[in-house]
């Protein structure tokens, strides 16, 4: 499925969550630019987050900001989840997934194979690209110099 589709299937099936009945053709333009950015492998974690942890406006879409969020969330687990582990094979592979190796006398710090797999691992799926929205903060208490 092309990355156009599963974004057309992320929509239709937020649609259908939410109970949406009037998505017109300009809201889904927006919707279809706004999740540009969420990578393929991330679409279908977000939509089953925001269905189930929003709460229905029957009727109403989540917002995109809220959708964006939801996709951070899920871009950020599927990372966890994506462990880099040393390999075994090569004794000079230091924890990080580099070697020291003597290229023409000299010696480097070179990237074991480990480290080229979870590097190709990651950017296969696309969640290790830029943060897709911004990390939610506490409000903060401001006290007002007029206050005191």
């Amino acid at each position: 499925m092309s990355t156009l589709d599963a974004r057309a299937l992320a929509i239709a099936t937020l649609a259908e969550a939410f109970k949406v009945t009037d998505l017109t053709q300009a809201r889904v333009r927006i919707y279809n630019k706004a999740l540009q950015k969420v990578p393929a492998a991330v679409l279908e974690p977000m939509v089953q987050r925001a269905i189930a942890t929003r709460t229905p406006r029957w009727g109403d879409l989540p917002s995109v900001a809220e959708l964006l969020a939801d996709a951070e969330t899920c871009r950020l687990t599927m990372l966890a989840g994506l462990k880099f582990e040393v390999c075994a094979v090569n004794e000079g592979c230091s924890q990080q997934g580099w070697a020291a190796r003597d290229i023409d006398g000299v010696i480097r710090a070179v990237k074991c194979p480990c480290r080229v797999r979870h590097e190709q691992t990651v950017a296969a799926l696309g969640v290790g690209a830029q943060p897709l929205a911004l990390p939610a903060v506490e409000p903060l208490q401001v006290r007002s110099w007029m206050s005191e």
